[in-house]
């Protein structure tokens, strides 16, 4: 599959006369390296009809932030230059060609369900405002989003490598574990409709807000965490 950055994704992708189809992924991903096979059998079905092209995240981050991409494996597809449909997380050769939508006229991304997010590594990039931990999230609506009780202590012994970290840092989070995780984070218990999680080392505890169901359906028993700068 051929690789888009940012000096040929304007030809290769939004002037294509074909359906395009992006997958945004990255090397250390390993949902990304499952679903690899699938995809390059996938371009070689659909070759003629359709061209499918790969975007590497941590190769091309003004690309992928110019796109929205805030978890991966993440799918974007394209028709005349215009997104018409978008899926994150492990996809089924069905599910991919449906987004294409190649018979069709209308994108069947609105009819597409979302993945479970057990196959997602979930990006957020929090920063520091008004003495403690937020972030925004335009895909959930979430804006100066705080974390509190116990969080922002365990973020500041996270970033501590991290020059200058409260300009805002890249957060990887996921319910599997992934290479170069950093923190493993358990499930103690709910309260007042939030969930209490638990570090080893350092050992320390903390709560984190109904917020979370923006990215679970229920609370995870486990997340893995990392934290990298923005650049």
């Amino acid at each position: 599959m051929l690789s888009v950055n940012e000096s040929n994704f304007e030809n290769v992708v939004l002037s294509s006369q074909l359906p395009v189809l992006v997958k945004a992924y990255a090397d250390w991903c390993p949902p990304c390296r499952r679903i690899t096979p699938l995809v390059e059998a996938l371009a070689e079905k659909i070759d003629h009809r359709a061209v499918v092209v790969k975007l590497d995240v941590d190769a091309t981050p003004q690309l992928a932030a110019r796109l929205h991409i805030d978890s991966i494996p993440a799918f974007v597809v394209f028709r005349n230059g215009d997104e018409i449909a978008r899926m994150v997380g492990v996809q089924t050769e069905q599910r991919l060609m449906e987004a294409l939508d190649l018979d069709g006229d209308e994108p069947a991304s609105a009819r597409l369900s979302p993945p479970s997010a057990q196959n997602q590594i979930q990006i957020i990039d929090p920063y520091w405002h008004a003495g403690t931990w937020v972030f925004d999230d335009e895909r959930t609506g979430l804006v100066q989003e705080p974390f509190v009780n116990g969080v922002p202590a365990m973020i500041d012994d996270l970033v501590q490598a991290i020059p200058h970290a409260r300009r805002g840092f890249r957060l990887l989070f996921s319910v599997d574990p992934f290479p170069g995780f950093e923190r493993k984070l358990t499930w103690v218990r709910e309260e007042m409709g939030g969930n209490w999680y638990r570090t080893e080392q350092p050992e320390a505890e903390g709560w984190l807000c109904p917020a979370l169901f923006h990215y679970f359906a229920s609370a995870p028993t486990t997340l893995f965490v990392k934290a990298e700068p923005l650049s």
